[in-house]
């Protein structure tokens, strides 16, 4: 066991195989859902503060911010 040919040292050297399945990590059911609500309540955010921002102030409620489609196409 060597750093360089001819070289001997006593620190082992292991080779770390991407491919062996003990390296290998299953997503759980809940995890690849919380993704998936994340990117669809980042999309209604994007879409909540720009029309905070085109609306007047007094005419705001969250029935005329909030649209729920983007969170659902995310989820489909």
């Amino acid at each position: 066991k060597g750093v360089r040919k001819g070289e001997e040292t006593d620190i082992p050297i292991n080779v770390d195989d991407i491919d062996h399945f003990g390296n290998r990590r299953i997503r759980a059911v809940g995890e690849l859902i919380e993704n998936q609500i994340r990117t669809g309540l980042s999309r209604m955010e994007r879409v909540v503060r720009e029309r905070m921002t085109t609306q007047d102030v007094e005419a705001i409620t969250p029935q005329t911010l909030i649209n729920i489609r983007p969170v659902v196409a995310a989820i489909k």
